[in-house]
């Protein structure tokens, strides 16, 4: 991280500002960061849950299943930096 940093030159004359990468423009809209997520490709994933949707299933079964697959289950085992609370 230290050797990262350290290649980055910060110079008083550069004004800080923040731009999203997905507009020509750099600003922020709703439209276009749905659009970077569904053109996101995420490869082998793309299978699963194309089989996923398509299984006769209840939606609740389905919906469980693709949180656990995206690891999105909430719990309440808190984990803090040094271990579990």
């Amino acid at each position: 991280m230290r050797s990262y940093i350290s290649k980055v030159n910060m110079t008083k004359e550069v004004e800080d500002i923040q731009k999203w990468g997905s507009e020509d423009f750099g600003l922020f809209s709703v439209k276009s960061a749905y659009d970077r997520l569904a053109n996101h490709a995420s490869g082998q994933h793309d299978e699963v849950f194309t089989c996923l949707w398509k299984a006769k299933a209840l939606p609740n079964v389905l919906t469980t299943t693709w949180r656990v697959l995206l690891d999105r289950i909430p719990s309440r085992i808190l984990y803090r930096p040094g271990g579990r609370v």
